[in-house]
C-alpha cells in the first residue's frame, strides 16, 4: 500500500474514533502501558491482557468483525486452560 493509501486509510480510522473519552478508559489505557512493559520483561502471560485497549477497539469492532471475535474468544495458555 502506498504511503498515501496508508494516509488515507488512517484517516477513516480517525473518523471512528471519538474525540472525547471517559476519563476511567484513558486511566485503563495507560495501565495497560504498563502492562504491556511487565508482559515483555517479566510475565508473557499477560501480554494479551496489556493489549485491551478501551479507546479503539470497541469503536472499531463494528468494521472489523473477525478482529473483534477473536479477541473475544478466550486464549489456550500452555497448561491446557482458557485465558479470558
Amino acid at each position: 500500500m502506498s504511503r498515501a493509501g496508508r494516509r488515507g486509510f488512517a484517516t477513516i480510522w480517525r473518523g471512528i474514533v471519538t474525540d472525547a473519552v471517559p476519563r476511567a478508559d484513558a486511566i485503563f489505557n495507560l495501565s495497560r502501558t504498563a502492562l504491556a512493559v511487565v508482559a515483555l520483561t517479566t510475565d508473557p502471560d499477560s501480554l494479551l491482557a496489556a493489549t485491551e485497549d478501551r479507546l479503539h477497539q470497541g469503536y472499531r469492532a463494528p468494521a472489523m468483525p473477525e478482529t473483534a471475535a477473536a479477541r473475544a474468544r478466550p486464549v489456550a495458555r500452555a497448561s491446557g486452560s482458557a485465558w479470558t
